[in-house]
């Protein structure tokens, strides 16, 4: 919270926010813990992104390991956060009445604990979609030459 918004925006800290409170209320009950491996699964996408970020920071943001970190970064958020994400999404949907079924007689949670984590978790779903589509603009916009790549030989 001491670098926003420059490391992020108020949809990343509610992403965060969030998460770890429906961590602990899961952790709590011991609910949605397949749902949870899966969606854990997703934060290796954030170790391109804090390499990426690291190479920005120091000035190497035009090398080609930024592009390699880069398309590691879209590749593996696409790959867990898209289609994992989704594959689980329709896991939860397939079996529904099971799942909160079993939650709720082997667990106990509070009703509205349990459908407002599981309202979440979809929620989620929408949200990565929102980021990808960020992540495909910032991809599809022409690579900015430094000023020091332009300048003719003498």
């Amino acid at each position: 919270l001491y670098q926003y918004p420059r490391l992020g925006g108020l949809d990343l800290v509610l992403h965060h926010v969030v998460f770890m409170i429906c961590a602990w209320y899961n952790g709590l009950y011991s609910m949605h813990t397949f749902t949870f491996s899966w969606l854990l699964l997703g934060e290796w996408s954030t170790v391109c992104l804090s390499l990426r970020w690291l190479y920005i920071q120091g000035g190497r943001g035009a090398t080609m390991g930024f592009q390699r970190i880069q398309h590691a970064f879209c590749a593996l958020f696409f790959l867990t956060r898209i289609v994992l994400y989704n594959v689980g999404l329709w896991h939860m949907v397939r079996h529904w009445k099971e799942m909160m079924d079993g939650i709720l007689r082997i667990c106990r949670p509070p009703k509205a604990i349990l459908y407002t984590t599981t309202l979440l978790v979809f929620a989620g779903g929408v949200l990565n979609g929102v980021w990808m589509y960020k992540i495909f603009l910032l991809a599809a916009r022409p690579t900015r030459k430094r000023s020091s790549d332009t300048k003719k030989p003498q």
